[in-house]
Formats: structure tokens, C-alpha cells, sequence
């Protein structure tokens, strides 16, 4: 792949024609030492290097021709170093370190500065001049802790101060506005409301345990007393103890009806049993009787139409039995359905309260994470609650600062102004003698 190359004639004396043709030549990239961006180097900075090598090679026929009296000339050549090129971040140490030119100092020290050792490095071990361009890609944040509402860490920006760090942590909570105290009204309706969820859902666990076992509702549960506290738990026991006794008579209620139907519909078939029993007995007398007239018949003792009487009269017994057993079979068929029907709805009622007692037991579980959750946040929010300073007692910034000789502790002012990776500590703390008059 060609590079590409950027060349400009550099003269002994620039002047005149010469001065004119150089202002429509492309410029070099920024001269080494150029200021870049103002601002101490610290640990944990990104910076964006572009490294450019400067190569000086012989004037071109072409640009010697133009120049007046044919003076003697050079041409600048700037090619990029992508070997070099790049982002580096200053380690903990205070260190640099790019590719073939080894490790730099740069924690603490101008920008500037650090241009100009680089410089000196890439000529040093390349026998060459350079072309930096050097830009911050990142800053090591500003951490704000202690008093405040929001503490964390803040992304860095050139003249950010205490108070500006404060603010974007939410402020200190000694001077805090009503904000917290409503956030804290808030989450503990939250609270109550999941609370008064649980409770419900647990009762109605319980309940549905002592319907499905045909037992009474237990007159304690640690469960709901956990909920709701104790006296609270007994009056909703009682309460459910009553409303569970009210729809079991309901439900007596409707069962019996449709026992009754079944039993009505038993004793129906039974009547109609013995009847056609009845009808069997008369059916073989008849049976008998056509018997004895048909030989009497025989024996011509009897004329035929009365021997047609008796057996119009024997059909018509058989007949009135077949639609008997017809109405018998009709009545057992009710007989039947009523029963299932009675079974069918016990079956169903007690299937329907066992995966209601299953849903309520999934939803109970939810509910107490809820209501756990909510508790804890409202017992955070509660040792976050802001506090008004008591008499004496005044807002203090300490900041940790990386320096030269370690982390070092300075109690600075409201105006004092913030470097990358400095940590703020917010408190409340009694005065010295006279400093709380001040502070007020």
C-alpha cells in the first residue's frame, strides 16, 4: 500500500514568489510543541497520539523552476506512523509506554512538556524529526461520597469545581430540598400497598387450605402475622372464618338440591320397578288364561270371539308393560345424570380450589419479594434521609489527590477546582471555635 505523502518546499530565504506558492502548499500536521489542549496530564488519561515522521529529501526540477533565480530548495515529507499512532492511557505508575520508543513520564506533567519529550524520544531513536498531535480521548472521572444523595462517579470536565461535583451528585443532604422526603413518602405507599397485597393473598392461602380440607381457618398463621402483625391477623381470621362458613352453607344449600334430585329420581325408578313388576304378574296370568281358552277353544267348549277377548286384552297388558320399561329406562337415565352431575360438581369445585391454591401460592411468593424489596428500600432511604446541621456542626470537603508522593488528604473549599481521579468526600462535622458562626 503506497503511503501517502505530504510535501512542501522549505527555502533558505522564503520570501516573495516563493512566500506565495508555500501559502497554497497543504500544511503539515501541528508542529511538535504545538499546544494541543491545555490541562496537567494525570493517572488514568487517554490520550490520542497521531505520530507523523518528517523526512527532508531534494528539491523536484518542477518547483526549482519556479522559484526566482533558481535558489536552492528542499521539500518536507511527512509520513504517518501507524506503528505509533494510537491511544495510550497513563498507568498508575505515571507512565507512558508506546512501541519502539519505550516508557515516558507523564502523570503531573503539562501537556506541553510531555509533547516535547516525546518529541525528543522519536528523534532520538529514529535519528528523525516528528509531527505530534496529541488529544485527550478520556479522563479518569471525579467520585463524589459521603453526604450527598447520589453519590458515584462523574464524568470530568476542564474547570469543574467542588460545588459543581456536588450538584451532580444531588446535592449535600444537610441542605437537601423536600425532594427526598417525598421519594421516601412515595416508596413507603409502595411499601404499605405491596404489603396489604401480601396480606390478602396469604389469607386467602389459608383459606382456601382449610376449604379444600374441609377444616375450620386456623385462628393464627405466623405467615399473615409476619404480614400484618398479630391483632391485625386475628380479626381477618375471624372475618374469613365467617364469610368461609357462609358460602359452605350456600353451597350445602345447592348440594342438597341436587341430592334431593337424585334421590326423587331413585325413588322414581323404584316405583317404576315394582310396577313393572306388578305388570309381569298380570302379564302371566293373562299369558295363562289364553292358554286354557285357546284348548278350551280347541275342544269347542268356547266360541272364538271370546277367546279374541282374552287375547286382545293379554296384547294390551304387553303393551302397557313395554312403555313402562320405557319410562323406567327414561327415569334411570335421569336418575344417573343427576348423580354424575352431583359428583361431577363436587369434583369440579374442589379442582377449581386447588389451582386457585396453587396460583395464590405462586403469587404469595412474588408478593413477598415485593414487600421485601420495597422494605429494604424504604429502610435505605431512611438512613439516607436528610438531616438539618445541628448546632456547631458545618459541611466539610475533604478530597484524596494523587501526587507526587502518594494519595494525599486536603480539606479544601466550595470553590476549589477538581483534577481527573480526584475523590470528594461530603460530610457533616463539629466546627473549630468560631468556623460554625462562619459557616452560617
Amino acid at each position: 500500500m503506497t503511503r501517502p505523502n505530504l510535501a512542501i518546499p522549505a527555502l533558505r530565504p522564503a520570501t516573495g514568489l516563493l512566500a506565495a506558492f508555500l501559502s497554497l502548499a497543504a500544511p503539515l500536521p501541528a508542529a511538535a510543541g504545538a499546544p494541543s489542549e491545555p490541562g496537567t496530564l494525570h493517572v488514568g488519561d487517554r490520550l490520542k497520539i497521531t505520530v507523523y515522521e518528517i523526512i527532508e529529501t531534494a528539491d523536484r526540477p518542477a518547483v526549482e523552476e519556479a522559484l526566482p533565480g533558481g535558489e536552492a530548495a528542499s521539500v518536507q515529507t511527512a509520513y504517518p506512523r501507524l506503528d505509533l499512532t494510537g491511544e495510550y492511557t497513563i498507568d498508575p505508575d505515571g507512565q507512558l509506554t508506546l512501541p519502539l520508543i519505550g516508557t515516558l513520564r507523564a502523570a503531573d506533567e503539562p501537556m506541553e512538556a510531555f509533547r516535547s519529550a516525546l518529541d525528543e524520544s522519536f528523534t532520538r531513536t529514529f535519528r528523525r524529526r516528528s509531527s505530534l498531535v496529541i488529544a485527550f480521548a478520556g479522563r479518569a472521572p471525579v467520585y463524589v461520597v459521603g453526604s450527598v444523595r447520589n453519590p458515584g462517579a462523574f464524568t470530568f470536565s476542564p474547570g469543574l469545581f467542588v460545588m459543581q461535583a456536588v450538584a451532580l451528585a444531588g446535592g449535600d443532604l444537610a441542605n437537601a430540598q423536600p425532594g427526598p422526603a417525598m421519594d421516601l413518602l412515595r416508596l413507603r405507599e409502595q411499601r404499605d400497598t405491596a404489603q396489604e397485597r401480601l396480606a390478602a393473598l396469604v389469607l386467602r392461602q389459608v383459606t382456601l387450605t382449610a376449604e379444600i380440607a374441609g377444616q375450620s381457618i386456623p385462628q393464627v398463621d405466623e405467615a399473615l402475622a409476619r404480614a400484618v402483625g398479630p391483632e391485625k391477623a386475628s380479626v381477618f381470621l375471624d372475618r374469613e372464618q365467617k364469610l368461609l362458613a357462609l358460602r359452605r352453607k350456600g353451597q350445602a344449600g345447592a348440594r342438597a338440591i341436587q341430592a334431593k334430585a337424585v334421590a326423587v329420581a331413585g325413588e322414581e325408578v323404584e316405583l317404576l320397578a315394582q310396577r313393572i313388576a306388578n305388570y309381569d304378574a298380570q302379564v302371566r296370568i293373562r299369558s295363562e288364561r289364553l292358554r286354557t281358552m285357546e284348548q278350551l277353544f280347541s275342544r269347542q267348549v268356547v266360541e272364538s270371539e271370546r277367546v279374541a277377548d282374552v287375547r286382545r286384552d293379554f296384547a294390551d297388558m304387553e303393551g302397557r308393560r313395554r312403555d313402562l320399561e320405557i319410562s323406567a329406562l327414561q327415569t334411570r337415565q335421569r336418575y344417573e345424570a343427576a348423580q354424575k352431575s352431583l359428583e361431577q360438581g363436587d369434583l369440579e369445585r374442589r379442582l377449581a380450589l386447588e389451582n386457585d391454591l396453587n396460583r395464590v401460592g405462586g403469587e404469595v411468593r412474588e408478593a413477598e419479594r415485593a414487600f421485601a424489596a420495597a422494605s429494604a428500600v424504604v429502610a435505605l432511604l431512611d438512613r439516607a434521609t436528610a438531616r438539618p446541621a445541628e448546632e456547631g456542626e458545618v459541611i466539610s470537603y475533604t478530597l484524596l489527590r494523587r501526587q507526587a508522593g502518594g494519595l494525599k488528604s486536603l480539606l479544601v473549599a466550595e470553590g476549589e477546582s477538581l483534577e481527573p481521579g480526584d475523590v470528594l468526600k461530603v460530610e457533616l462535622r463539629r466546627a473549630a471555635a468560631g468556623e460554625a458562626l462562619a459557616a452560617k
